[in-house]
This record gives structure tokens, sequence and C-alpha cells, in this order.
């Protein structure tokens, strides 16, 4: 297995030996890859059958560069683990990467935070999760997918039964995207591991996210820090953590010591192990953050 980074000779390196058949594991992060160096790529993966892990973080790949990594991935069979983060994609290329996900059946860990893929390239790779029978793990982290993108992604996790982990942190999905997202929860079986971390979901997201909690029998670990969602949204995921016995980790941002308090009694009364991490986001209230656990 080869790990490369830092320098164009480890570009070329990697690719001698990519076309050797053999490699598995690559990292070329820093690496000034660009256009160049993704069609070299992409002209490699389409029809190699060893790499499984690619990592491309950092690289400025732009459009193309892109683009051509992902008309790859619908003729790679074996990469399994892909990330572009921080690769300058944009919205065309995540529309090329979607298009890709719908019939590719390797991958199952796709990351592309931080690439600006905006509510459009958020939106078609939402829809791409309705065919996609494979892949676990999505992360669009800081991507300004907005409220239309998480629509898209809601509706999708109605009948997606594969994806196991999504990270949506930083997106302005706002109270439309919220709602969205915590009514394709109600229907949804496989989903394990969801952060909305920073999106401002408000009281009406809390409200979809509280009758989903209620029902939901996959639901492991929920990150909802940082999302606005005042006392009468705090007071609505309380209730509903007292119905649920499936989540194990929930991270939220409370306004009132009542609320931390409240959380912490819920946590101690569970039959089943769970962390409860609150944070708050005003100097003024004495909310420390911490965990609370009980065991079997």
């Amino acid at each position: 297995d080869k790990m490369a980074g830092g320098e164009n000779e480890e570009l070329q390196l990697f690719l001698d030996q990519l076309r050797d058949g053999r490699t598995q594991y690559v990292r070329l992060s820093y690496c000034a890859v660009g256009e160049s160096g993704c069609k070299s790529i992409a002209n490699i993966l389409s029809e190699n059958e060893s790499l499984r892990y690619l990592y491309l973080e950092n690289n400025d790949l732009d459009r193309v560069g892109a683009a051509a990594i992902a008309m790859s991935l619908k003729r790679n069979s074996t990469l399994s683990h892909l990330s572009l983060v921080n690769c300058h994609i944009g919205n065309d290329s995540a529309y090329a990467i979607a298009q890709a996900l719908e019939s590719n059946r390797s991958l199952v860990k796709v990351l592309l935070d931080n690439n600006n893929i905006g509510s459009e390239g958020g939106g078609v790779l939402g829809q791409c999760l309705k065919h996609n029978t494979t892949l676990t793990h999505l992360s669009l982290f800081q991507n300004r997918i907005g409220s239309d993108g998480a629509t898209n992604i809601g509706i999708a996790l109605q009948s997606n039964q594969s994806l196991k982990m999504l990270q949506l942190e930083s997106n302005m999905i706002g109270t439309e995207g919220g709602i969205a997202i915590g009514q394709g929860l109600e229907s949804n079986s496989s989903l394990q591991t969801l952060s909305l971390l920073r999106n401002n979901i408000g009281i009406e997201g809390a409200k979809a996210f509280a009758k989903a909690l209620r029902t939901s029998q996959s639901l492991l670990e929920l990150d909802l820090e940082h999302n606005d969602l005042k006392p009468q949204g705090e007071q609505l995921i309380i209730d509903a953590l007292r119905q649920n016995n499936v989540l194990r980790v929930l991270r939220i941002t409370v306004t009132t010591q009542q609320a931390a308090q409240q959380m912490q009694d819920v946590a101690k009364q569970k039959q089943h192990p769970i962390d409860i991490y609150i944070s708050s986001p005003l100097s003024r209230v004495d909310v420390p953050t911490y965990s609370t656990q009980k065991t079997l």
C-alpha cells in the first residue's frame, strides 16, 4: 500500500504504481494534483481493480478534474473510499459525482466537505441517494446546500436504506431543511449517525426531529448543537427523548439551566446507556458541557 503527499514527484510515483495494479491505498493531500493529474488518475481508475482508498484532500481539482474522476467512477468497481475534501469542485462536479453514484456499486464512503457545491449540488446528491444502494457514509460539511439541498436529501432518506452516517454540518439548511430531514428520518430504518451542527433549524425543525425520535429504531447518534432551537424546541426534544429507547449519543445546545437539568435527568432515568453532551450559546447561562451515562 502507498501513502503519498506533498510533492508532484509523489504524484508521478503513485501513477506508476497504480498502473501495476497492486496499490490499494493512496493519500495525495496538498500534492498540487490539478486538472492534468486528475485526468491521469481517472484514466487509470477506469480500469484499475486494486485501489480501495483514494484521498485527494486539499487539491485544486476544479470542475474539469473532479468531473474526470467522477466519470471514472462509473466504470470502476473496486474503489470503496473517496475523499475530495476542500478540492473546489463546485456544483457542476457535484452533479457529475451524483450521476456516478447512481450506478456505482463499490463506494461506501464519500467525503465532499468544503467544496461550495451549493443548493444545486446538494440537491442532485440528495436525488442520487434514492437510487444508490451501497453508500453508507456521506459527508457534506460546509457546502452551503441550503434548504433546497437539504429538502432533496430529506426526501431521499424516506426510501434510502443503505446510508448509515450523514454529516451536514454548517450548511445553512434552516427551518425548511430541518423539517425535511426530520420527516425523512420518520420512515428511514438505516441511518445511525446524523450531524446537523450549526444549521439553525429552529423550533419547527426541532418539532420534526422530536416526532422522528419518538419512533426511530435506527438512529444512534444525533448532533443538534447550535441550531437556535429556543426553549420551546429544547423542550420538544427533551419530551421525545423520554420515549426514545434507541439513541446513544445526543449533542445539543440549550439556553437555560432548567433544560440542561432535564436533559441530565432523562439520561439518568434511561434503561440503556446514553451520553448527552450539552453546550450553551450564552455566557450568562452557566451550563457546562458534560456527558452523562447510565450503564446496564
